[in-house]
């Protein structure tokens, strides 16, 4: 009998009990020895081999199978020494067959046959001795000993049939295990293949439907193009589930450990259930704002428990609200990531709790079930909180809600605390909210605690209203800096609420379904509802460039090196330093930026990181051995989309002297500015004293705009517009509202720009121009699957599509990037198709809305009359801005040209040509285009 046989047969407890029964034997067998004055040698032999034995347990020495050998022998012995005292003969048959019963638990008849052998030798033995010392037989004597010679053989008999039957009944049913172990395996891995090969049309599907809804105006088809799109999104969530579930199934799901953002984590959450939300049912975020900035784990499952937590409770919640909160508590190792989603919902009875676990199950699974989905949810919130070290507690009452808690060890990348806001003690801000509209009393109670758990967390002077005289009398007796309000109270107190955006920020929470009117000055924070885009618009309100106490910071003279491979960001950079007044100078390859430092000497230079051919580590090295040569040494700051602390780290280590994230931080960046440069290279203005004009505040663009409607009144005419930055001030509100719309966040862009609305536009046109050629090269290699540049040129297009303020699609280029860096083909491929949709989604939409926008501005300019100077002057002009590489100062010259009279040739078509020449920097080949300009104005074809 081989040990792999063996194992097979022998039950996993069985092994433990005859240890136990050996135990037990052995204990009796040496208090008997002592008291009726047996061998007294034996008792520390037994005792020796007892204390052997349950040593070899405890340490796992030898193997199962020749442990349960070592146990059956020693129990054989001890039996032997029980049985050849004379007061122990007829106790020998009992003891024997109860010894058979428990060596039948193994399933080894060879275990049986042997007590049997050893009873026999005993009683041999005994009869021997017996007859030895003359011992009288007696009738009743012979009698007993052939009933007990009879009884231990009927025993062995039936023991052998249990164990036959027994063997028959293990191996039938192992047979039908094996049998159904493999057809679920190759259930899983059919059901595997088909989700695989299903996604691929199915992202197909979503994508070209959002291209089809791009294009197509008519609204009953549009609205038939949402409902194709709607059902593609269930069908694909449901094949992720499915994929989901068959690898915890099949137990091959693998746990990642990367570092990721939990503010990432949960917008990116926030933005895809406003996409499918739930009217009537309230979705609340409530965020621990102490939480760290970056945690070490697997992102994308722990959204996705939180993901399906959250679509339960919506889904089983008719009325009320569904309430999420985030927190962590501190362990050695890191963090247990705790999430508490409660809901208002159905709630689930003492039964329902106990099936919830089970695959597929579904509390209204009948035919007139209401609530959609597979049933697979709670299986696969359960096996990923498992594997992941967490667990999981349900607790739940029928009609009145369920709680479900979850913790997950998670290590900490960055201990910063998630979320903050720029200097707390200056901002006094009153909530003005009255939660009439909630059916279920539990929302008002969430809002409540949400909000004063997140002001206290924020460290901000807050007052709480639910009346507008409350808030009156509050406004009279503190200097209020910021109103959040609801939809329902701004409806109410609209004209008041508007006013009040003269002199302080007000904010509206409200759902998607809610519209603020055209020329509203109200900023608008969608639900659900989180701490994020809270403390996002009072910084972004508060003042994206944080000035110091002594002003502005200026840098004039300092000499600046950006290298990037990316155009959109070299426009940036060059646009955020000169306006600290440095002198900055552009490459666009690392090898480049190199033969630039050999000849110029930089106080600062900025190397992005992912460049093709060399690297920006690999310029940096060569930069530091170009210094040794020269003796003077190079600042030389890392410029990079990896943002994360890790990265950060890694780059400070390889010899970089700083680090600035992508999309640039304008208060990072001055940090490491103020670090790098000499204080006296660093000066300060007040705002006053920068050459920028000033923006008018609030109140005095009103009087502008009604001293202009005035005079309008009064001449009856309607004064046209010159194309100043005021003006552009005055047009960007409805501009941002539609960029809005298509899901790009122009507060976020503009705060990359320093608030510089035209600079901002700039970027979107370079954007929308570049997609085009970009969007060839990206399909070129993932056509040829070179993943490598794939990667190089997908981080470029994260970067930029961040810096303008998409995203969305910055995110998904963050995870093909991700992927193509680990090769993971499949994700690649699934997830392909679907940026490429929204990017070119993206740029149409800013195509369609900056050339509208341009296309109404040249149709309210003025018809002119240029004279032979002026355009001299115009051309002259220009083509200084095109030798000096002044891009911006270029834009504006166009745009005045653009208002000058022509009739027989289209001047807009040429200046057209200038406009996309300067946005690419071919402002060589732009140059070439102004004698045109000169021909069509003055030579015979305008005046």
């Amino acid at each position: 009998m081989g040990e792999q046989d063996s194992k097979s047969g022998i039950f996993e407890t069985s092994y433990i009990v005859i240890l136990m029964s050996y135990s037990l034997l052995s204990v009796v067998l040496m208090v008997a020895t002592v008291l009726l004055s047996w061998e007294l040698w034996a008792v520390p032999f037994m005792a020796v081999s007892l204390i052997g034995c349950w040593l070899m347990h405890i340490f796992q020495r030898l193997t199962e199978y020749y442990r349960i050998w070592l146990y059956v022998i020693q129990m054989m012995m001890t039996f032997f020494y029980y049985g050849i005292h004379d007061s122990s003969f007829f106790d020998l048959a009992p003891l024997i067959c109860v010894m058979m019963m428990i060596f039948a638990m193994t399933g080894k008849t060879v275990f049986v046959n042997l007590c049997s052998i050893i009873y026999y030798i005993t009683m041999i033995y005994d009869l021997i001795g017996m007859l030895r010392s003359d011992y009288q037989f007696e009738r009743l004597f012979v009698l007993r000993l052939i009933a007990h010679f009879a009884l231990v053989l009927i025993a062995l008999h039936i023991i052998h049939i249990i164990i036959r039957r027994w063997l028959q009944n293990v191996q039938s049913t192992s047979e039908q295990i094996t049998y159904l172990t493999d057809t679920t395996r190759r259930m899983d891995n059919f059901l595997a293949n088909v989700s695989h090969e299903i996604r691929t049309p199915v992202n197909a599907v979503i994508g070209l439907s959002e291209v089809l809804l791009k294009r197509e105006k008519d609204e009953t088809l549009q609205k038939d193009i949402r409902s194709i799109q709607d059902a593609g999104q269930r069908v694909a969530e449901q094949i992720s589930d499915i994929l989901d579930f068959t690898e915890i199934d099949m137990e091959r799901l693998s746990v990642s450990n990367e570092v990721y953002m939990i503010s990432s984590m949960v917008n990116d959450l926030i933005a895809e259930l406003s996409r499918v939300g739930k009217r009537g049912c309230e979705v609340i975020f409530d965020i621990d704002t102490a939480m760290p900035l970056a945690f070490i784990g697997d992102e994308n499952k722990v959204q996705k428990i939180l993901w399906h937590l959250i679509g339960n409770g919506i889904k089983f919640t008719k009325k009320g609200c569904v309430y999420v909160h985030i927190y962590a508590i501190s362990k050695p190792y890191g963090v247990n990531l705790c999430m508490d989603v409660e809901d208002t919902g159905i709630g689930m009875d003492e039964e329902e709790l106990q099936m919830v676990y089970e695959k597929f199950y579904q509390s209204d699974s009948g035919r007139n079930r209401t609530a959609g989905g597979l049933g697979l949810g709670m299986s696969i919130v359960y096996g990923f909180v498992k594997e992941m070290g967490g667990f999981l507690t349900i607790e739940s009452e029928k009609n009145v809600g369920t709680h479900v808690h979850v913790s997950i060890p998670q290590g900490v990348s960055e201990e910063t605390e998630c979320v903050s806001v720029h200097k707390p003690e200056r901002l006094c801000i009153a909530t003005f909210f009255q939660f009439n509209n909630f059916d279920a009393p539990q929302a008002r109670e969430y809002y409540t605690r949400t909000i004063v758990g997140m002001v206290r967390g924020l460290g901000l002077t807050t007052y709480q209203v639910t009346q507008w005289t409350e808030f009156r009398r509050l406004q009279k007796q503190y200097h209020l800096t910021h109103l959040f309000l609801g939809a329902d109270e701004y409806e109410r107190y609209a004209e008041e609420v508007e006013e009040l955006t003269e002199w302080m920020e007000v904010i509206l929470v409200a759902g998607e379904e809610f519209e603020l009117p055209e020329n509203s000055a109200v900023k608008l924070i969608r639900k659900p509802f989180s701490c994020f885009p809270f403390a996002q618009i009072i910084n972004n309100a508060s003042g994206i460039i944080k000035e110091s106490e002594e002003g502005q910071m200026y840098c004039k003279g300092m000499h600046v090196l950006v290298a990037d491979d990316e155009p959109m960001n070299l426009m940036v950079a060059e646009g955020i330093f000169k306006g600290y007044g440095m002198s900055v100078t552009t490459a666009a390859s690392g090898m480049e930026a190199l033969e630039l430092c050999k000849v110029e000497n930089y106080d600062l230079i900025f190397m992005d990181h992912m460049m093709p051919g060399m690297d920006g580590v690999e310029t940096m090295r060569r930069l530091r051995t170009l210094e040794r040569e020269r003796e003077r040494p190079f600042n030389i700051v890392a410029l990079t989309a990896n943002a994360v602390s890790s990265a950060k780290d890694m780059f400070l280590s390889e010899g970089f002297d700083g680090f600035v994230p992508k999309p640039i931080e304008i208060a990072e960046l001055e940090r490491v500015i103020k670090k790098l440069l000499p204080r006296s290279a660093i000066t300060y203005r007040k705002s006053e004293e920068t050459k920028e004009p000033v923006k008018r505040s609030k109140k005095e663009k009103k009087a502008k705009r009604q001293e202009k409607q005035r005079r309008e009144e009064e001449t009856g005419k309607t004064e046209k517009k010159k194309d100043t930055g005021e003006d552009t001030e005055q047009k960007l509100p409805g501009f941002f509202k539609k960029l809005d719309k298509e899901g790009i966040r122009t507060a976020a862009g503009l705060g990359y720009c320093r608030n510089d609305a035209q600079f901002y536009q700039m970027l979107l046109m370079q954007f929308s121009s570049d997609a085009e050629r970009k969007r060839k090269e990206l399909q070129k290699l993932f056509e040829e699957k070179d993943w490598h540049n794939y990667m190089i040129n997908v981080h470029a297009l994260k970067s930029t599509a961040k810096m303008i303020g998409a995203d969305e699609l910055s995110e998904l280029a963050r995870k093909l990037e991700r992927a193509a860096e680990k090769q993971t083909v499949l994700e690649i491929l699934t997830g392909h198709g679907k940026m490429m949709s929204l990017y070119i989604q993206n740029a149409s939409a800013i195509q369609e809305i900056l050339g509208n926008d341009k296309k109404n501005e040249m149709e309210e300019l003025p018809e002119k009359e240029i004279t032979k100077e002026e355009l001299e002057r115009f051309l002259g002009e220009l083509s200084d801005s095109f030798l000096t590489f002044e891009a911006e100062k270029a834009e504006q010259l166009l745009t005045e040209l653009s208002g000058f009279q022509y009739q027989k040739r289209s001047l807009a078509e040429v200046l057209s040509e200038i406009r996309n020449l300067v946005s690419e920097f071919d402002l060589e080949a732009a140059e070439q285009k102004l004698p045109e300009v000169r021909d069509i104005l003055l030579g015979g074809e305008g005046k």
